[in-house]
Parts: C-alpha cells; sequence; structure tokens
C-alpha cells in the first residue's frame, strides 16, 4: 500500500504463510519466509515488485531459513538457519548474493556449541546486531570481531534492532 494506506494489493500467496517482509535497499524487490503447509518447508522468497516475478530461495541447509534481511548496499541477503533441523540447536547467521540467492551460502557465524540468529543490520550496514544463547551479540559485517554485548533483557531475546543514539546534554 502507498504510505498514506490506500492502493492497498495482496502480493503474498494466500495458501501459503507469508512473513518477515523487508523491502530492498532500492525499494524494488522484498524477501520474505515462505512457509508452505502442504509440504512444510520453510524457506525465503524474494519477489520483484514491479514484475511480481518471485524467486524461492533453495539452500543447502537441512533446517529452517528464517529472518532474512537485505544487507544495506542490496547486494547480500543475511539469514539464519537451524543446522541439525531443530529449533534453537545449531542456528548460525549465513548471506548469499542477492543476484544469486542459489548461490552457496557464506556462513558469518554460529555452529553447533555458538548459536546465532536474528541478524540486523544498522543503517551503515558496517556491522549486525543479533541473538547468540541468551546473549546480545555484535559482529562486523563480514563475521569478524564477534563481540558479546551483555545478557539479553527478559526470558528471550527477539528480533535485536538499532535505534537512535539520543543525544547527551
Amino acid at each position: 500500500m502507498d504510505s498514506d494506506g490506500s492502493n492497498k494489493r495482496q502480493i503474498g500467496n494466500p495458501l501459503m504463510l507469508d512473513a518477515e517482509v523487508r523491502v530492498s535497499p532500492d525499494g524494488s524487490e522484498i524477501v520474505f519466509d515462505r512457509y508452505d503447509p502442504a509440504t512444510g518447508v520453510q524457506a525465503f522468497t524474494t519477489r520483484d515488485l514491479a514484475s511480481g516475478e518471485e524467486r524461492r530461495v533453495t539452500l543447502t541447509s537441512t533446517g529452517d531459513i528464517t529472518h532474512p534481511d537485505w544487507s544495506r548496499d542490496g547486494r547480500s541477503i543475511t539469514y539464519d538457519t537451524n543446522q541439525d533441523g531443530s529449533a534453537g540447536i545449531g542456528q548460525q547467521i549465513e548471506v548469499v548474493p542477492a543476484d544469486d540467492p542459489t548461490a552457496p551460502p557464506t556462513v558469518l557465524y554460529g555452529d553447533v556449541d555458538h548459536d546465532a540468529f536474528k541478524p540486523a543490520y544498522p543503517p551503515d550496514g558496517s556491522r549486525i546486531v543479533f541473538g547468540c544463547g541468551g546473549r546480545i551479540c555484535l559482529m562486523d559485517a563480514d563475521g569478524s570481531d564477534v563481540m558479546v554485548l551483555g545478557d539479553a533483557p527478559g526470558v528471550e531475546l527477539n528480533h535485536p534492532a538499532w535505534g537512535r543514539r539520543a543525544a547527551t546534554p
């Protein structure tokens, strides 16, 4: 829909569960989680907003692929996956080129001993904040310089995000 709420139109598939929609930096495409109840497969899909063409992203991961997001330059898509197919075990953050989401993924962080999930870029795209176990972690956008920022408040970390820094008096 337009920003004023007019011109609403459905772009998802009513027979699927489409969620976690993210618009590309140039506004031409979206990426989203798609769950197919008929097959039980959860992956992500890109959709060209002008043509309506969709590409289902098929990766070599054996687990669910969730929480996709565009890099701030639009050249790649980052997401998390459960490598052994079980929620919460072996979660890792991976990245694929946006123009070839069927390319072999690059693992940025995570393995069976170090969970990594729900990546989020800052406005400048230089780093990624993410959940890591019951903590909040930060790394450079290429997966280097990982650091633990602290324990997550509350029982469960859900979607860390970047905000504006308050001005100091």
